[in-house]
């Protein structure tokens, strides 16, 4: 089996995408409400399947809050609601979302593949895999769309996610010390 094909994951078609960005920003709109939300998306299979969810907030073009979990316990729509409800109000890099800033956030989730442990870092297609690193009880997170963003090349990728995001030494992915784990993203985006 390729490394393509362990990572390949049926995708989310038009339809769904609008249907899972609908869902993110009802519940941002409906939490200001002190109401509950239960989306109706019983029609639709692919959210009762468990995927693993980032949600992405930016303000303006800039980055306002990101969560996201590998390892759902809930099925999609209810990931979905779970993950944008913690960028809005739990990223501890930020203060709390504030009801007059939603008409300025942009939502923008990425669903993930599973993950797939490699040992080889050449295996890393810069722009394709989001990459997970970890060593004991650190560990960082790269989606995608951040290395093309910052114009990272494969190094520069790794070495940045093992300093900035898991707190280890800029090429503790060289030594064989860390796990590393890629995944691709389907990007949905306002």
């Amino acid at each position: 089996m390729s490394q393509k094909d362990d990572l390949s994951q049926g995708e989310l078609n038009f339809e769904e995408q609008k249907i899972a960005l609908q869902i993110a920003r009802q519940t941002l709109e409906i939490f200001f409400r002190k109401r509950s939300y239960e989306p109706e998306v019983s029609a639709y299979p692919t959210f009762q399947t468990k995927r693993g969810v980032f949600v992405t907030l930016r303000k303006n073009g800039e980055l306002r809050g990101c969560i996201g979990t590998f390892e759902p316990e809930q099925n999609l729509a209810q990931t979905i609601q779970a993950m944008v409800l913690s960028a809005a109000f739990w990223d501890p890099r930020f203060f709390p979302l504030q009801e007059n800033e939603l008409p300025e956030i942009k939502i923008e989730i990425s669903i993930l593949s599973p993950r797939q442990k490699i040992t080889n870092p050449t295996l890393i297609e810069v722009g394709k895999h989001g990459i997970y690193i970890q060593r004991g009880h650190r560990s960082g997170v790269y989606l995608p769309q951040v290395a093309i963003k910052q114009g990272w090349n494969r190094e520069e990728f790794l070495n940045s996610l093992c300093e900035d995001k898991a707190g280890l030494e800029r090429e503790a992915w060289r030594d064989g010390s860390a796990e590393l784990y890629i995944f691709t993203v389907q990007v949905c985006e306002e």
